[in-house]
């Protein structure tokens, strides 16, 4: 039996309801890759027809297990090799075969970050997050720390940036 993500999911739709109080739309959204559940939800969502300018789609994962950034770069997916990771969540060798074409076709960018990254990350910030959660946001710090590279996304200190949280701070 094969199993289905419902690729327009509540953990894309909801951060939209509390933004079209705040601003038109977003600019990027970083998503945190695993197997690729939620993270293929990002490029379906903000792809679809109710999209007219779509926000660039970060996908972030853990450098000890960069299965969707190998398989971007290599055009295919792509089983990787796996280290050690506090982003348990994260920690995938390869992306679902039904994440797959959608991560392909829908991700703008995509980054790999250590565990030292999203840690030092989410210390800066009170945030109630795991190291899962923080991932996105030391994704998007990595991906935008050069001018060239916020250029290349066509971002700026007006742009609203979503990060996708995935795990809770842990006890």
């Amino acid at each position: 039996m094969r199993r289905r993500c419902d690729p327009r999911g509540s953990a894309v739709r909801r951060p939209d309801r509390v933004l079209e109080c705040l601003v038109p739309t977003a600019d990027l959204v970083a998503v945190p890759v695993g197997v690729g559940s939620l993270a293929q939800a990002a490029p379906a969502h903000y792809r679809g027809p109710a999209w007219s300018v779509a926000p660039t789609v970060l996908s972030v994962e853990p450098v000890a297990a960069a299965c969707a950034l190998a398989g971007l770069r290599a055009g295919r997916p792509t089983t990787v090799a796996t280290g050690e990771t506090a982003m348990a969540g994260l920690h995938c060798a390869e992306v679902s075969g039904l994440a797959w074409p959608l991560l392909r076709d829908g991700c703008d960018a995509a980054v790999a970050v250590g565990d030292d990254r999203a840690a030092r990350d989410l210390g800066d910030l009170d945030v109630g997050a795991g190291p899962c959660g923080a991932a996105s946001l030391a994704g998007m710090r990595a991906a935008l720390s050069r001018p060239e590279r916020r250029e290349a996304l066509g971002l700026d200190g007006g742009s609203t940036v979503v990060l996708l949280n995935t795990e809770g701070a842990h006890s």
